[in-house]
């Protein structure tokens, strides 16, 4: 006989036969097991598992006297195989988006938030980002959070929504499941309740781990992590946590903080400032195509939630103060990969 069962699920076991008798039963090991791993009924009761692995429970029944034709008691043994098994990986993560990262305070701004434009509804399920191989996996999408949750100030305040993904081990490149979830200022990734680490059901084990973000370019582990119910902590800001591929993030040397290369305006993983699909072209094409621009003015200030709003401020900004194509512009000139300060470098996120 073989039972499978998940962390936290309980079960009884009973035997019979034997009578009259002395019974007894052991579980092998006898960790991870509530409320009690031996006993002498007939039934086990009910045990909860709290721990994955292959337990072996074994039944003795033992004869009250011996029989006539014995010169001793006889036992009988009977034993059962629980394999339990961890459905969940659960993670508390850490990223910063460089463009909205004020080095000055240590946090990201949160105007998304402050001036109503963050959807209530994670937007890779959009048909807008679908296209950018933002693609869900195992059972995310179309997750949801709630005015309540957006309500919240400070450091725990939400700035975005951002793409969590789990790849296969040996594959990098196979996304295994997905995650939209909420970025706080000060740079936690949570669920949609905006306290809680994400929880995948896509079971313990090993798995690379990335975080995308719709106008930045993301970051992945450099290798597979262990995963399991007990919450695994990837910090992509700490300088120490290793990623895949070259520079896949900009170091901000005054906080020693690690932040997400921002300025993919168009979605398409890379950034560009000069050439064929630049996203300086990218933003100017959203100001200037925007409803409440008629007259097409490159002056114009949208705003909006967009991809083309580089600094999370609400706005869109093509030329003048403030505007969203500096970004690119420092990000190209910035990159330790552009050792000729090129103005036409592309800069391609390390993912794979």
């Amino acid at each position: 006989m073989a039972v499978s069962l998940t962390i936290g699920q309980s079960i009884a076991i009973s035997a019979s036969g034997g009578t009259p008798g002395v019974f007894g039963w052991a579980v092998s090991p006898a960790t991870g097991i509530s409320p009690v791993a031996t006993g002498t009924a007939t039934t086990t009761g009910s045990l909860t598992f709290v721990k994955a692995g292959i337990y072996t429970l074994t039944y003795v029944v033992t004869n009250a006297t011996i029989p006539l034709t014995c010169i001793g008691t006889v036992s009988v043994t009977a034993t059962t195989t629980i394999t339990v098994i961890d459905p969940l990986a659960v993670l508390n993560l850490r990223v910063l988006l460089g463009g909205a990262y004020n080095a000055s305070t240590g946090l990201m701004r949160d105007d998304l938030r402050q001036n109503n434009l963050l959807p209530l509804t994670e937007p890779y399920s959009l048909s807008t980002l679908v296209g950018t191989s933002f693609t869900h996996k195992g059972g995310g999408g179309n997750e949801s959070t709630t005015t309540s949750v957006l309500s919240t100030t400070g450091n725990n305040a939400i700035v975005d929504w951002v793409f969590v993904e789990l790849r296969n081990p040996t594959s990098a490149s196979v996304v295994v499941a997905t995650h939209a979830a909420l970025l706080q200022r000060d740079g936690d990734i949570v669920a949609t309740d905006g306290v809680s680490p994400l929880t995948f059901s896509s079971g313990a084990g090993s798995y690379y781990v990335s975080v995308r973000h719709r106008n930045h370019l993301g970051v992945m582990t450099a290798a597979a992590s262990a995963l399991s119910s007990t919450a695994v902590t990837v910090d992509f800001t700490n300088p120490a946590t290793t990623t895949y591929g070259s520079n896949a993030q900009q170091l901000i040397s005054s906080t020693n903080k690690r932040v997400l290369w921002g300025g993919n305006a168009d979605g398409n993983r890379t950034i560009i400032y000069q050439g064929s699909n630049n996203d300086v072209g990218w933003v100017l094409n959203q100001v200037q195509l925007d409803t409440g621009n008629p007259n097409a003015l490159i002056t114009y200030i949208a705003t909006k939630y967009s991809t083309s709003d580089l600094d999370l401020n609400g706005q869109i900004i093509s030329q003048g103060a403030g505007n969203d194509t500096q970004i690119i512009f420092l990000s190209e000139l910035l990159h330790p990969d552009n050792a000729a300060f090129s103005i036409a470098y592309i800069v391609s996120e390390q993912v794979p």
